[in-house]
């Protein structure tokens, strides 16, 4: 637990970083002041925009000094990018759910428009030697009146230690043995930051009082830094896009100057008096050319008979 806070701090630090100018980098348009402060209660708060600041690098063509913190370490999906699953405080067994896969894209987003949410419930051991369980849906969070309202069983049956569970276009894993009444809540993702991830891994990490819900914690953030990457590499490739952009520019002035300086020193190396010969040389043919085109205009059919 004390190396994940350490890791904690330094990513305060990184989140925070300046550029060479003492600007704030992941502040958005905010760059005169830290982005992210570590509040009284722990939790790290967000006080940049989601706004960038933008130069010109050539016509038509700006690239982004600053970028906004809050999609690349707020707005992080929690679970597995799609949804989630948390257990019950009071769960006595040694199981724990984790999100595996969406089997219905469709459903899982009316599932969060909707605000549906599932509670798993494990039973006694089934016939066949597996723990049993019942899947219960509603709208709001369990145990609110608004979800005791709309609940209704949508799944049940038994599954082992390992096995799988597939409901409301989700299917997730179960590891470990459950006790009767352990529960499980699963629902769709919702954005939590990669500082609240960590604090948490810390927290299961450092639990002493139940074990079991801490090896769900351990799960739950392990997938959501696995979230937390995909969006830091999506950050990454914006970067790499504007740094290719900046490189295209870069040499393109660099063509440009290696020409600008072959023609000064072709200027600066010239033999100018004959420079000048070869001009009034060019000159003189030029008028001898002209003088030659007009004469052959002025011809005319009488004027070629009347000399012949």
């Amino acid at each position: 637990a004390g190396t994940v806070n350490s890791a904690l701090q330094q990513l305060v630090q990184l989140a925070n970083t300046q550029s060479a100018d003492g600007r704030y980098i992941f502040a958005g348009s905010q760059a005169g002041a830290a982005p992210f402060v570590v509040q009284i209660n722990g939790q790290v708060a967000f006080n940049g925009d989601a706004d960038t600041t933008s130069i010109a690098i050539a016509p038509s063509l700006s690239v982004p000094i600053s970028m906004s913190g809050q999609n690349i370490f707020m707005n992080i999906p929690s679970g597995n990018g799609s949804f989630s699953a948390s257990a019950s405080g009071g769960n006595t067994g040694a199981a724990y759910v984790t999100p595996a896969a969406v089997t219905n894209a469709s459903q899982v987003l009316a599932e969060h428009l909707g605000n549906t949410q599932f509670v798993v419930t494990f039973g006694p051991v089934a016939a066949n030697g597996s723990p049993s369980y019942t899947v219960t849906s509603g709208t709001g969070s369990p145990g609110t009146p608004g979800f005791t309202a709309t609940s209704g069983i949508v799944s049940s049956g038994s599954v082992a230690s390992g096995g799988g569970l597939n409901f409301g276009g989700m299917s997730l894993n179960v590891g470990g043995t459950p006790a009767a009444g352990d529960k499980f809540v699963v629902a769709t993702s919702q954005n939590t930051s990669i500082f609240a991830i960590v604090q948490k891994l810390a927290a299961a990490l450092g639990s002493t009082a139940n074990k079991n819900d801490a090896q769900q914690q351990i799960e739950n953030a392990m997938a959501e830094l696995g979230s937390a990457q995909t969006t830091v590499l999506g950050a990454q490739a914006t970067l790499g896009g504007n740094l290719s952009d900046i490189q295209s520019v870069q040499q393109l002035d660099e063509n440009a100057s290696t020409t600008q300086k072959a023609q000064l020193s072709s200027i600066q190396t010239a033999n100018l008096p004959q420079v000048i010969t070869n001009y009034n040389e060019g000159v003189i043919a030029l008028q001898a050319a002209e003088s030659a085109f007009a004469r052959i205009q002025n011809l005319n059919l009488f004027q070629m008979i009347g000399s012949g």
